[in-house]
């Protein structure tokens, strides 16, 4: 990343995702402590739907989900100095984008400012 002056880096989620529906539904397995420890990073993104959007169903909850894991990524790569010294600089543009099986689909929005 630093070496090679990469002017965008694109988070790339996708609908359907196996690891946030068992991070939604709390059926994380510790057999799989990769997952899990992968899933943790999301643990916010799962927090903030459940208050948000306490009256949806598990699909939309799932969906929701998937796109705060997507924001939820970007914050943290805002963590590392060489990653947001370049986003204020204007030399890296962050970006997020999700796949949509079914409807076969992508759809995403551009980030190019920190986090508020």
């Amino acid at each position: 990343m630093r070496k090679l002056n990469v002017e965008h880096l694109i988070v790339l989620g996708h609908a359907h995702c196996g690891g946030i529906r068992a991070l939604v539904g709390g059926d994380m397995q510790k057999e799989d402590a990769f997952i899990s420890e992968w899933m943790g990073i999301a643990d916010a993104a799962r927090e903030r739907v459940s208050r948000e959007f306490a009256d949806a169903g598990s699909a939309a909850h799932q969906c929701a989900c998937e796109q705060q894991a997507i924001l939820v990524s970007l914050d943290n790569l805002m963590t590392f100095h060489w990653i947001r010294e370049r986003v204020e600089q204007g030399s890296l543009a962050l970006a997020w984008l999700v796949f949509r099986y079914r409807a076969r689909r992508v759809a995403g929005l551009q980030r190019s400012c920190p986090p508020v």
